[in-house]
């Protein structure tokens, strides 16, 4: 189970930083937020300690999304203070961390009951960020420097101990902090510092600018888990959940380059206009 855990933690960094550095940082962005890491939580979870475990930490996983989605605020913010790469990546990081600590801290306080309560906090914190970050200038940015795939899968064996850190979770906490837990940006961490050391901050910028819509997703996903682990299964639950996640993030994402195409269109006419 271990070696299952370490093997699908490093082959998802390694697929987002391509993703990332083939595509654009926009994209990895977004793909990040597709449930992946929770997802991997979840389901070892289940496998060890039964789907109505996994049914009670999925209320409290989505509260922890709050906290998950503050440590990509502060990231953010972090990232902005130091034109220096290193600095950058320091500040950023322990801004970050300290945000989802002090967060989580908090909501470990409530106790919800049901996904209202998570739901309505999540909610909030993805607006804010969304507005938050639509302060972040449109740019197109070329990435010239290539990172070959053996370095970038040994970049993303960071990944692994935070996945097998939190799966462990269970064994010294209750579900509540247990689900908590398994909302940890367990992908987005590395992701983000793969893509900041390898290609600088303003790549950051696009990835994280595209982030806070998406986290939609993984609530998606710890509702469905929620219901479909107790009536179908670890493995089936997981297909269905994933399933229903997907067809949110590909319209998002359907939808998001179809806006961005038409922004472009509009901006090139008005550049017509001038001339």
């Amino acid at each position: 189970m271990l070696i299952l855990k370490i093997i699908l933690s490093s082959l998802i960094i390694t697929g987002l930083a391509l993703v990332a550095q083939r595509v654009s940082s926009r994209a990895a962005g977004i793909l990040s937020a597709l449930p992946m890491g929770t997802a991997l939580v979840l389901f070892f979870y289940g496998m060890e300690y039964g789907a109505h475990y996994v049914a009670e930490a999925s209320i409290f996983n989505i509260l922890g999304l709050s906290a998950s989605l503050s440590f990509v605020v502060f990231y953010y913010l972090g990232s902005t203070l130091f034109t220096s790469p290193i600095k950058s990546v320091l500040s950023a990081i322990i801004m970050s961390l300290s945000a989802y600590i002090l967060v989580a801290f908090m909501l470990s306080h409530l106790s919800p009951q049901d996904f209202i309560l998570p739901s309505a906090i999540l909610l909030t914190v993805i607006l804010g960020a969304y507005f938050l970050f639509k302060r972040i200038a449109k740019t197109k940015i070329k990435i010239t420097k290539q990172v070959s795939i053996f370095k970038l899968f040994l970049r993303s064996l960071i990944a692994t101990g935070f996945v097998v850190l939190i799966s462990f979770a269970p064994q010294y906490f209750d579900a509540s902090l247990a689900g908590i837990f398994s909302s940890f940006p367990s992908v987005i961490v590395p992701l983000l510092l793969i893509i900041h050391l390898s290609f600088g901050r303003e790549s950051v910028h696009e990835a994280v600018k595209a982030m806070p819509l998406s986290y939609v997703s993984v609530m998606i996903y710890s509702m469905s888990v929620g219901e479909s682990y107790i009536h179908f299964g670890v493995y089936w639950g997981t297909v269905i959940s994933f399933a229903v996640a997907l067809v949110y993030i590909v319209s998002l994402f359907v939808i998001s380059n179809f806006l961005a195409s038409k922004q472009d269109t509009q901006q090139s006419l008005q550049q017509e206009v001038k001339r």
